[in-house]
């Protein structure tokens, strides 16, 4: 894929965000505030390359902190 990923591709959710296009989901445990576990959905399919894979995991450790906060 060409373009990418962004903050409005993520759904957010009590201890785990998951980027909705590829399926990717990036969990917390209770208490922890960054990325406890990954599991990379689709991922593969069309989404390998690394620099995208870092820039998900990016932005889904951001909205878990910012989720810890509420």
């Amino acid at each position: 894929m060409d373009t990418r990923p962004s903050r409005e591709q993520f759904s957010i959710g009590p201890y785990q965000v998951q980027h909705l296009p590829t399926g990717a989901k990036f969990g917390a445990y209770p208490g922890e505030t960054d990325v406890c576990y990954i599991n990379w959905g689709r991922l593969g399919e069309r989404y390998a390359a690394q620099d995208y894979c870092e820039e998900l995991k990016k932005i889904a450790s951001e909205l878990l902190r910012e989720r810890a906060k509420f």
